[in-house]
């Protein structure tokens, strides 16, 4: 029941009946609005659940990537690092040679006709 009900019943002439009636219409009311109440929060904590559920699922996926793509890095920066140890032992053995040369060049006699010259030419 609902006010207007109440008031055509109270001007009807049942002003009574709807006195007596009055209190358990308001407690069925009551207990109808509370229960509509607890039907949206259970239908809305099942939706918040069912979206926690697929950002868990969604969290795991990304979390796998993130795994396989460190492992990745990883093997780049393990390459990476044995490329840099043999272009170093390049430099060195280029440098080496370098310093060879020049200390060589450094022994080597201009005079003509030395005879300390290593190995011995005409010149």
């Amino acid at each position: 029941m609902d006010w207007i009900d109440i008031i055509i019943g109270a001007v009807s002439g049942g002003a009574l009946v709807t006195l007596l009636t009055m209190p358990a219409t308001i407690k069925k009311a009551k207990a109808e609005a509370r229960a509509a109440d607890l039907d949206n929060m259970l239908k809305a904590a099942e939706a918040w659940e069912k979206l926690a559920d697929e950002r868990q699922e969604t969290n795991s996926q990304q979390e796998e990537i993130i795994h396989r793509l460190n492992e990745k890095i990883d093997y780049l920066y393990s390459t990476n690092s044995d490329w840099r140890d043999k272009y170093n032992a390049k430099c060195e053995e280029l440098t080496s040679l370098r310093v060879k040369i020049a200390t060589d060049e450094v022994k080597l006699c201009m005079v003509r006709g030395c005879k300390d010259r290593q190995p011995q030419s005409g010149y």
